[in-house]
């Protein structure tokens, strides 16, 4: 898992594409996606409620809704810098996409070995008979 999250943070697998192909698997709703992935290719990290509407094109009624599902959620962070800036920190969105990777990969390994695992049953009857 830590090598998987190096190769994210060192521009190795494309966040946004990580975010599109595996959004639902969080139960993430679309609108929140197109939020994430907006924010995910800002530069910034701290944000006033103004800049960050501007930036998202969704309005601040919006962006109340969408970052207190994904803190309830606990997909994001957010720290109050000031009274108005915040920094949201999507360090959790990453783990989490990455954990949906390695499961299904462990499934995919799983069902492998069980696939596997029958054949040699099936081998051995058959050479039994």
């Amino acid at each position: 898992m830590k090598a998987l999250m190096n190769a994210l943070n060192e521009g190795l697998i494309d966040k946004s594409t990580l975010l599109i192909k595996r959004y639902k698997h969080l139960g993430i709703p679309p609108e929140a996606l197109i939020f994430l992935l907006k924010v995910t290719n800002l530069k910034e990290t701290k944000y006033t409620i103004n800049k960050l509407s501007k930036e998202t094109s969704f309005t601040k009624k919006e962006l109340d809704s969408l970052l207190a599902l994904l803190v309830k959620a606990k997909i994001v962070k957010i720290k109050f810098i000031t009274k108005e800036e915040i920094e949201i920190d999507l360090s959790k969105l990453w783990e989490m996409l990455l954990e949906t990777l390695v499961s299904k990969d462990e499934i995919s390994k799983t069902k492998e070995q069980q696939i596997e695992n029958i054949k040699d049953i099936l081998k051995h009857n058959w050479l039994e008979d």
